[in-house]
């Protein structure tokens, strides 16, 4: 065979090779788009929602540096609609990343995981479990409330129980800090690392409901976030305290139904 057939042939055989490419990279793009098309609609909310707080579902992405977020809820939930359309309205607040606030090359990722602690008969109470990291040494989290009014639908306060929150908090706040500091001492015989741990303020930790085993909750636990405690080192507390005489007489009536005295 002559130079010249060589190289029609040549040409002839790169040409078929290109169309072969030119059509595998064609039949890729069209996978990706239905991909991506089914991605956005099944995440109309911008993050994954997962009905079993044990699953791993996570915006797709997977890009160092790219945010990525996820809300996981107790499917008991599910049984309260109301209840659960503010929840998920929290989450998105809460799990929203500024894409700028990442660090290129470092996982970037926000989580909040909602649990079902107590539901009576007037009162409903959650507690929301949250992680943020956006690069650096460690990330952040803790726990936030949400306390549910079964009687009127609707989101109410913690210290909205109570016949008088700052009379309820000066108990509260005297007996948390015993505790956690007891809890502490028996952690470790350091005093001095004992010296470190600093009591948070209850208007800002986390306080849910803890059921008795029957129909009625028998006490309070307190749920702190990271450097609560003074440092990040401390790590996070979560404190329960018993509905005691003096805390019992505190709480209005129209709640009371829910508590059984200790």
């Amino acid at each position: 065979m002559d130079h010249r057939k060589q190289g029609i042939l040549f040409v002839a055989v790169c040409a078929l090779i290109g169309v072969i490419l030119f059509t595998l990279n064609v039949a890729t793009d069209k996978a990706s788009e239905s991909l991506a098309s089914s991605s956005s609609t099944a995440d109309a909310g911008n993050y994954a929602e997962s009905e079993t707080s044990m699953d791993e579902v996570g915006e797709e992405g997977g890009q160092s540096g790219d945010p990525q977020s996820e809300w996981k809820h107790d499917p008991a939930l599910s049984s309260y609609p109301r209840l659960l359309a503010f929840l998920k309205k929290e989450a998105d607040a809460s799990v929203k990343i500024d894409p700028t606030d990442c660090v290129e090359g470092l996982a970037c990722e926000a989580t909040v995981e909602d649990q079902l602690e107590f539901s009576g008969t007037r009162l409903i109470s959650v507690r929301s479990d949250f992680d943020r990291y956006t690069g650096g040494a460690h990330g952040i989290g803790g726990s936030t409330d949400t306390l549910w009014d079964r009687s009127t639908d609707r989101h109410i306060r913690f210290g909205d129980i109570f016949y008088s929150w700052k009379e309820a908090r000066s108990l509260l706040q005297e007996r948390f800090c015993s505790r956690l500091l007891l809890e502490y001492a028996e952690q470790t015989q350091d005093e001095s690392e004992q010296a470190k741990i600093e009591c948070p303020n209850v208007d800002d930790v986390a306080w849910t409901l803890v059921p008795s085993g029957g129909p009625r909750a028998a006490g309070f636990r307190a749920s702190t976030s990271d450097y609560q405690l003074g440092s990040y080192a401390a790590g996070r507390a979560n404190i329960t305290l018993p509905v005691d005489d003096a805390i019992y007489s505190q709480i209005r009536p129209e709640f009371i139904i829910d508590f059984s005295q200790q």
